[in-house]
């Protein structure tokens, strides 16, 4: 399912529930006893090039279910999709590559739980189902915070720590495979050109820090913790297949 994009907040952005954007691969996962498997939304199967995704069989334990989600690696605290590429290049990574980029996914969605297909149910239920599967693997898998009402606060901070930006999802949209809907919208983060100095040299990046696990404060509300581009067509596959 694609989010459509938005140029700014709508004056119903406080009906939405708001979510990190972020900046990598989006992927479906399947999980069967000890079989994962991972495709991208073109249907290539990405099991082998990241083969860390086999993690969620051991918190997944008897359980199957299909995920929708994002493949992000990190430079220092912050996604950064130029250091995803080096991962994207080759079809069985060997040791010293796996090494040098570790990748984390971060689940945003459950799509299957057992035998239940759950497209037709609103997201809200489907979102309070992934976070009851505890999913989370410290370093290797991640379930992001959704924000109901929050949408300002979170554009916002994501703007003060320049961020991609934040995906709106109405509560009670069903999930459709493959198709753009205005149900879900994303807002990116629109990066103003750093100008240079007087010298004509470049303009130095202000400090920017983001862990993947961290605390942010919006304003008007308690802390919360965070825990990757909108859309992918996940078809349901079997891991035993």
């Amino acid at each position: 399912m694609l989010a459509s994009p938005a140029a700014g907040l709508a004056p119903d952005a406080a009906e939405f529930v708001a979510e990190v954007k972020w900046d990598g691969l989006r992927a479906c996962v399947a999980v069967a006893g000890e079989r994962v498997r991972a495709w991208f939304r073109n249907g290539r199967d990405i099991t082998a090039v990241y083969p860390g995704l086999g993690a969620l069989a051991a918190v997944a334990g008897r359980r199957t279910a299909v995920l929708d989600g994002e493949i992000v690696a990190l430079s220092g605290p912050r996604p950064d999709f130029t250091v995803l590429q080096r991962r994207m290049r080759g079809s069985r990574p060997g040791a010293g590559l796996l090494a040098a980029v570790p990748v984390t996914l971060i689940i945003f969605d459950v799509l299957r739980s057992g035998r239940e297909d759950l497209a037709g149910r609103p997201y809200v239920l489907r979102r309070a189902l992934l976070e009851d599967l505890g999913l989370q693997v410290p370093g290797s898998v991640q379930v992001p915070p959704a924000l109901p009402g929050d949408a300002a606060a979170l554009l916002a901070a994501i703007r003060a720590q320049d961020l991609e930006g934040i995906v709106l999802k109405r509560p009670a949209s069903l999930y459709h495979p493959g198709r753009r809907t205005r149900a879900w919208l994303k807002i990116r983060n629109i990066r103003a050109p750093r100008c240079g100095s007087a010298a004509g040299s470049p303009a130095p990046a202000p400090a920017r820090t983001w862990p993947v696990q961290s605390s942010w404060a919006c304003p008007g509300r308690a802390r919360w913790s965070s825990r990757a581009r909108s859309g992918a067509a996940c078809r349901w596959r079997s891991c035993a297949s």
